[in-house]
């Protein structure tokens, strides 16, 4: 658990501490309730896509994915990020990937999402980097995820911790835009 001080309800105006954790499946209905609310949020629902409950079930299911919720002081998931070195999405990205880098362990940074009313608080930044310590510390070098090519506050939030645009691709089953970025640790 990470104490995440001074984060401010947009909303509200109310400013707060906020802890970020490992998420387990008992945290399977927030995850998917919080979900709902950004997408109802979202004026080009192509700039995500939402993962369904069996995504969610599949990523819990391998112990070194992790999995991590953001929780207000009033234990309200209000951000998650999913980080995964198996699973149905990281071996449809991993054919992208140089052979150069077949060797390297890696991590799919699978997806994040983050409560409207929270935004701006740099919380997808701060999962990434407690997401990167987590990782490196189990032999994790190379990570990578994909975002759409207009989604301008995800890619400065990945660009600004080391991330470089690496390939643009039509990837998932329903063809989605998307520019896969990759950080290598040396």
């Amino acid at each position: 658990m990470l104490k995440l001080p001074f984060i401010k309800n947009q909303q509200t105006l109310r400013t707060q501490t906020a802890t970020l954790r490992k998420l387990n499946i008992h945290s399977l209905d927030e995850i998917m309730q919080l979900q709902q609310k950004v997408l109802s949020a979202l004026s080009d629902p192509d700039l995500f896509v939402p993962f369904e409950q069996k995504d969610l079930v599949e990523l819990f299911a391998c112990e070194d994915n992790l999995l991590l919720g953001v929780f207000d002081e009033e234990e309200e998931l209000i951000a998650f990020r999913a980080a995964s070195v198996g699973g149905s999405d990281f071996e449809e990205v991993l054919p992208y990937l140089d052979e150069s880098h077949a060797d390297l362990p890696k991590m799919l940074l699978a997806g994040a999402f983050v409560d409207p009313d929270y935004r701006s608080n740099r919380l997808q930044k701060k999962m990434i980097e407690y997401t990167f310590t987590w990782a490196y510390a189990r032999g994790i070098k190379l990570f990578f995820t994909l975002i759409h090519p207009d989604n301008a506050a995800s890619l400065k939030s990945v660009t600004s911790l080391g991330f470089e645009p690496y390939r643009h691709l039509i990837i998932y089953t329903h063809n989605h835009d998307r520019l896969l970025l990759i950080k290598i640790f040396e």
